[in-house]
């Protein structure tokens, strides 16, 4: 895979997808979470982050001998105790009597009993008929709470529409790829690629894979205290035909995903996701895929003063999925010639002017067909990248023609004695407008060792 220079800072921008779709109806897609694959710890979990993700800071959280208190949550000085109760069948009223004294002990505003199931009769009444400071929350209610900070509550079974990476117009997304390579040729003269390259084809694949949201909250203690913790959030995109392969696409993890006011052209490429059938599968691969990730080994000092090495493993409670979103990733192949060359480019766009190659034959020398990663010449006489010019004219790739000063390979050059020993190197044009065009011949091919290997 190539990567790219930054775009120089005098590059003209150009209007992304959102910038020119503010004043259309976008529909951004949620992130989905089965909820009936949590187990307790995850639904915890889960509740927690939906509450950070209002605003509140979590400022306890206990996972054994709760005193009846799961989560403590606090804003604007509220502090709020929640008993989080994960399973199908009704909440009775001794859960609600036994968040009652946690809220008078604990000194809390009040308190919330959140379940993915329902609450009976008697516990709904007790509460009303108390009038006690603890609000009730089922799944439904739970649902409409996840969704205003764009999280999908969804049971078995439930349907899941298909979403989409945003894709720009042809004509943008050409833009970005030439302005893109445009950056990384180093000489081309008197015209820029930008001038010279013509959009031949662009064909539209869709990768299907799934994007996995994810926070860890993991500490490793020992009798000398914490040795390791880690505290972050992130993102993991499984691939959609082998569910234990993890595909590098960070690359769109700032990118919104959609799921209305998309280019038309995707909708219209017949594939389709298996996600109701492979949801449990998902989740627990990307459970061992964190755990994975955030496994180290860690060296420390004992209280002995001794040395030792830990190996430090999060458990699947201290990780909270927050959402999996199955989405197509549009994969453009883009044919286009520069002058007589064809050229063939893979790229997936990222939300920026820079997409990302996945494969090209742009990077690759004329001449010696080795790998180009620097001092890149386009040749303006048949569109080829090469090398630029070296010192010695008889080993080098490419030239300037000597006489209009345009930027040649050395398929295209020709060159003149000049004096005894000396050689003028002239481009095809220039050859017709010499006088005594005689003493002017082909620069002959350049013959490489691997050639008679």
């Amino acid at each position: 895979m190539i990567n790219l220079p930054e775009p120089h800072p005098k590059s003209v921008k150009i209007e992304t997808f959102y910038e020119k779709k503010k004043d259309e109806k976008v529909v951004l897609s949620p992130n989905i979470i089965q909820i009936d694959l949590l187990d307790g710890f995850g639904f915890q979990n889960f509740v927690g982050e939906i509450f950070k993700l209002r605003g509140y800071s979590i400022t306890e959280m206990a996972f054994t001998g709760d005193e009846g208190k799961d989560i403590v949550i606090e804003k604007d000085r509220e502090r709020i105790i929640i008993e989080c109760k994960h399973h199908k069948s009704s909440i009775g009223r001794p859960v609600i009597q036994k968040l009652h004294s946690a809220i008078i002990t604990n000194r809390a505003t009040k308190g919330m009993v959140i379940t993915s199931g329902s609450f009976s009769k008697q516990a709904i009444d007790y509460v009303h008929d108390k009038n006690l400071p603890i609000e009730l929350i089922d799944l439904q209610k739970l649902r409409k709470i996840a969704s205003e900070v764009n999280i999908r509550i969804v049971t078995e079974g439930e349907k899941i529409e298909n979403s989409y990476y945003p894709i720009e117009s042809q004509e943008i997304t050409f833009k970005y790829v030439i302005n893109s390579i445009n950056q990384s040729i180093d000489l081309s003269k008197p015209l820029t690629l930008i001038q010279l390259a013509k959009l031949i084809d662009l064909n539209i694949n869709l990768m299907p894979v799934y994007r996995v949201k994810y926070v860890i909250n993991h500490s490793t203690f020992t009798n000398v205290g914490t040795i390791y913790e880690v505290h972050k959030s992130g993102i993991l995109y499984l691939d959609d035909k082998n569910l234990s392969n993890v595909m590098e696409l960070d690359y769109l993890d700032k990118l919104e995903v959609i799921s209305k006011g998309f280019d038309t052209r995707l909708s219209k490429i017949p594939v389709k996701f298996d996600f109701l059938d492979t949801q449990k599968t998902i989740y627990k691969n990307a459970i061992n895929h964190i755990i994975s990730i955030y496994t180290e080994d860690i060296r420390y000092v004992g209280g002995n003063n001794v040395t030792y090495t830990k190996t430090c493993i999060p458990k699947s409670r201290d990780i909270s999925i927050i959402g999996i979103i199955p989405v197509y990733v549009p994969v453009q192949s883009i044919d286009f010639n520069v002058l007589d060359k064809s050229y063939k480019v893979s790229i997936i766009e990222n939300g920026s002017t820079i997409p990302f190659f996945t494969v090209s034959d742009l990077y690759q020398c004329e001449i010696c067909k080795k790998s180009l990663n620097s001092n890149k010449l386009l040749c303006n006489d048949c569109g080829s990248i090469t090398h630029k010019p070296e010192r010695w004219k008889r080993t080098s790739h490419s030239f300037i023609c000597e006489s209009c000063g345009k930027t040649i390979c050395r398929n295209c050059g020709y060159w003149k004695r000049k004096w005894l020993l000396m050689k003028k190197v002239l481009c095809k044009e220039c050859t017709i407008k010499e006088k005594n065009n005689k003493k002017i011949t082909k620069i002959p091919k350049l013959f490489l060792k691997n050639e008679f290997s």
